[in-house]
C-alpha cells in the first residue's frame, strides 16, 4: 500500500488577502480638502474653504444678499452618473486590478494611476453644467452664463487625494 501526504503552502493565499484586505483601509478621493481656501474671498470677508464654495452650489444656498442660490448637483447628478455609465473606470479597474492582486502594483499605486483622470472628469462635468443657467444679473456681472465658474479657481483646484476611507 503506497501512502501519500498533502501539506498545503497557504502563503500565496494569506498574501492575497492581505492586499485585497488593505484596499479596505484606503480610498481615492476626488474633491477640496482641508487649507484650500476661495482666494477672492479675503476681499469680502473671511476666506471660504472651497469644498464649502462646492457645497453650496451643489446644494444650493442663500447668499449673504438674501438671494437664492438655486441646487446645481454637478456630482451626484453628473459627475457620479457619468462614472455609472461610462465603464472607463471600471475597465481601468479590471485591468489593474489583477497587478495589485499579483503584488506588482500597490492599491497606492492603483489609486494614484486613476486620480488625475477622475479629476479631469470633474472638471470637464462642471466646466460644463449649465442648468439651471444664471440669473440675468449674474450674467450681467460675470459677462457670461457659467452657473459654477466666476473665477476658475474652483474648477482648476479639484485634486485627488489617498484617504482614510472613514473619511467619505
Amino acid at each position: 500500500m503506497i501512502r501519500t501526504s498533502y501539506t498545503a503552502d497557504t502563503k500565496e493565499w494569506k498574501r492575497i488577502k492581505r492586499q485585497l484586505l488593505a484596499s479596505n483601509k484606503k480610498s481615492l478621493q476626488i474633491g477640496w480638502f482641508n487649507g484650500d481656501l476661495h482666494s477672492q474671498a479675503e476681499e469680502s470677508g473671511p476666506p471660504i474653504p472651497l469644498a464649502q464654495l462646492a457645497k453650496w452650489l451643489h446644494d444650493g444656498t442663500v447668499n449673504a444678499n438674501g438671494s437664492t442660490i438655486p441646487p446645481r448637483p454637478f456630482i451626484a447628478e453628473g459627475f457620479m452618473v457619468y462614472l455609472k455609465n461610462r465603464p472607463i473606470f471600471e475597465n481601468a479597474l479590471k485591468r489593474r486590478l489583477p497587478l495589485v492582486i499579483e503584488g506588482r502594483m500597490s492599491w497606492e499605486q492603483l489609486y494614484a494611476s486613476l486620480g488625475d483622470e477622475m479629476v479631469e472628469l470633474l472638471q470637464m462635468v462642471m466646466d460644463s453644467w449649465s442648468y439651471p443657467p444664471n440669473a440675468p444679473l449674474t450674467i450681467r456681472l460675470k459677462g457670461r452664463d457659467d452657473p459654477l465658474d466666476k473665477t476658475g479657481e474652483l474648477i482648476s483646484k479639484v485634486k485627488w487625494r489617498i484617504g482614510d476611507k472613514e473619511f467619505v
